[in-house]
């Protein structure tokens, strides 16, 4: 189910997303403004969020710093995988500022962006640093393709399914590129045997400590607590089991 912010507009994304073939409700939600759970390595559930902003709003909203300040931070926070869609285009005028055209005019300044390279450059940032992959869209059934995209993406195979990126001679860079919301999730993929995005997500969750993850509380757990951590996967409840839980318990027990 694509739930969509009723503050986004149901008479502006609702009716065309349906005709696409995309189950959809209007809801409110915190962060986002289209959510779904998607699936990631072997079915686990992965949370995406979707920000839409048109191209003068999303420029103010960097201006006001609402967007990195509260926005930005929302979704980091709510989500696996996080998307910005900037609808609009821009240009670059003889003064090298960033400009639109409206109509047949000439084209004006887009107001609060500036120099068009820096514009770019704080939208690569925004991707390089703020963990959200940007789309630049020109029209609104871009917009529409890009959301119906995404959402049969991570709906339709589990992520480890999808191998477009790879050749014969190719390097598979699934591990490489899969990258979790947290430091502390990025280290238990990365060290412990087994542990992917869905055990990684429920492992934080039980060692968390005045909302911070804790390395202290996770080395205390015991071969029965991990073996006992489950998760869902394909609609049904997995868990990590003993022979998985002795390894883990191995593996810490030769770091100490």
């Amino acid at each position: 189910m694509l739930l969509i912010d009723a503050a986004t507009g149901s008479n502006e994304f609702e009716e065309p997303l349906r005709k696409l073939g995309l189950p959809v409700e209007v809801t409110h939600l915190d962060f986002g403004d289209f959510v779904f759970s998607g699936r990631g390595e072997g079915g686990a559930p992965l949370y995406v969020g979707i920000e839409f902003k048109k191209l003068g709003e999303f420029v103010g909203s960097l201006r006001s710093k609402r967007f990195q300040g509260h926005q930005l931070l929302g979704l980091t926070k709510d989500f696996d995988r996080r998307y910005l869609i900037i609808e609009g285009e821009f240009h670059t005028d003889k003064q090298g500022r960033a400009s639109t055209f409206k109509g047949k005019g000439k084209p004006r300044p887009l107001p609060g962006a500036g120099n068009a390279v820096s514009l770019e450059q704080e939208i690569i940032n925004l991707q390089t640093r703020g963990g959200c992959w940007v789309k630049e869209t020109t029209t609104r059934r871009n917009t529409l393709r890009f959301i119906q995209a995404v959402y049969r993406y991570w709906t339709e195979k589990d992520l480890d399914e999808h191998k477009s990126h790879m050749a014969v001679y190719a390097q598979d860079l699934d591990k490489g590129l899969l990258v979790p919301t947290s430091d502390f999730r990025r280290m238990l993929v990365v060290l412990l045997p087994g542990i992917g995005l869905g055990v990684s997500r429920v492992v934080e969750e039980r060692c968390t400590i005045n909302g911070r993850p804790s390395l202290r509380k996770m080395l205390s757990l015991t071969e029965q607590d991990w073996a006992e951590i489950t998760t869902l996967s394909k609609g049904k409840t997995r868990r990590l089991g003993e022979a998985r839980a002795k390894q883990i318990m191995g593996f810490i027990d030769s770091l100490r």
